[in-house]
């Protein structure tokens, strides 16, 4: 229990280190784009014309800038018990699945046999069993803090227009669950179930094919050397997973932090940024119309697609959403 729960405060310490950039990635994913679109200094590709959003670490940098750095250490606390929980319940529930149901998921194919040696079929069933068994581990921990992320990003919320309707931690949850009951608490959490159920079979899927049907037919490769073609096994999964899985669990990603904030007094439920989405399929509906759904997706090269705003003032655009014209 005791390495439990160094591995979970570990994993905590770490979330609040790099808790800026959570904050102000979760401030995208809401739509909070206070500063100016700019045009690219060269010609992207061939030529199109493109806008550009700060990326994530001028983001950052410009935030601090201007409001301090305490500004994007808003609902840090939810973060960090929310990472230790989640830690936690993944351990716990992997403890207790390989105890009381060892066979979840089918039987075991082959213990004691390696990956390489087994037929397509044997593997695939091996690959999917795994899968089922880290889904069921993950809707587990996912139920078990969705509360807290909703604490968090409603407290990083306020940074829009610096309201302090939320406060510390057991303060919001009480708040949230005498006002607004268990819906309250658990708001986008289907979204949020279908972002991890994405990237996870996703990711299985990929590997299944590059294990069975590339890596092995590869120059080099040796299935009895564990290091073998290691180099482009990582730099391939950090590609697919960056590139080509991430992007489809972003977009349920953001449908969860709208509903998190949805129903609320927060600026950052009401126009520009959304309206009161009764179902998260209104919000996914509403993104996808607005070409937003990819929003939050890399850190930098950040093209907007959306709506844009003219400043009378300044004649700078800065992105918004249809709503502004209403």
């Amino acid at each position: 229990m005791s390495d439990v729960c160094a591995s979970a405060w570990q994993s905590a310490v770490f979330d609040v280190a790099v808790y800026p950039l959570t904050s102000a990635r979760t401030l995208i994913e809401l739509g909070f784009e206070p500063y100016p679109l700019r045009h690219p200094t060269m010609k992207v590709f061939f030529g199109c014309d493109t806008l550009f959003l700060p990326n994530l670490y001028s983001y950052v940098y410009r935030t601090i800038q201007d409001h301090g750095v305490w500004a994007l250490y808003r609902g840090v606390e939810a973060c960090a018990v929310r990472t230790f929980l989640f830690n936690g319940a993944v351990t716990l529930t992997f403890n207790l699945m390989r105890t009381h149901v060892p066979n979840m998921g089918g039987e075991p194919v082959r213990p004691n046999v390696k990956d390489y040696k087994l037929t397509h079929y044997e593997s695939f069933r091996r690959r999917f069993r795994s899968l089922i068994r880290q889904t069921f581990i993950q809707t587990i921990a996912v139920v078990a803090t969705q509360p807290l992320l909703v604490c968090m990003v409603r407290e990083i919320a306020q940074h829009i227009r610096n309201e302090t309707t939320y406060g510390y931690v057991h303060e919001t949850l009480m708040k949230i669950g005498e006002e607004e009951g268990l819906p309250g608490l658990f708001a986008g959490l289907i979204p949020t179930l279908l972002s991890s159920y994405f990237c996870n079979w996703s990711l299985g899927a990929v590997g299944f094919v590059l294990d069975r049907f590339i890596w092995p037919y590869k120059k080099g490769y040796e299935p009895e050397d564990p290091q073998s073609l290691l180099r482009p096994k990582a730099l391939s999964t950090i590609f697919i997973d960056k590139f080509l899985i991430n992007p489809g669990g972003q977009r349920y990603r953001n449908v969860s932090r709208m509903m998190c904030v949805t129903g609320t007094s927060l600026k950052a439920a009401t126009i520009p940024y959304a309206y009161s989405f009764v179902h998260w399929t209104e919000a996914f509906g509403f993104l996808r119309k607005e070409n937003l759904l990819s929003r939050g997706c890399y850190t930098i090269f950040r093209v907007h697609y959306g709506a844009v705003f003219k400043d009378p003032k300044t004649q700078q655009l800065f992105a918004t959403t249809s709503l502004r014209a209403f």
